[in-house]
């Protein structure tokens, strides 16, 4: 598989998960989870109806919109 069908792949499989629940581990270990609204070409995501949990504490957070 040339890196131009692997690229075709991993964006069609990114397409496909909008919309869907996802789980999202940064290095410093913060884990949030969500549904995925979107994402670009540097692995920037928006996730609406978002945990976010630190070594298995759960954070929670009231969004405000202006």
């Amino acid at each position: 598989m040339s890196s131009t069908d692997s690229a075709s792949v991993s964006t069609e499989f990114l397409t496909n998960i909008i919309g869907k629940p996802v789980n999202v581990k940064l290095h410093s270990g913060m884990l949030y989870t969500g549904t995925l609204e979107s994402i670009d070409g540097f692995m920037n995501v928006t996730l609406s109806s978002t945990t976010e949990h630190y070594e298995n504490k759960l954070f929670k957070h009231k969004r405000q919109d202006n």
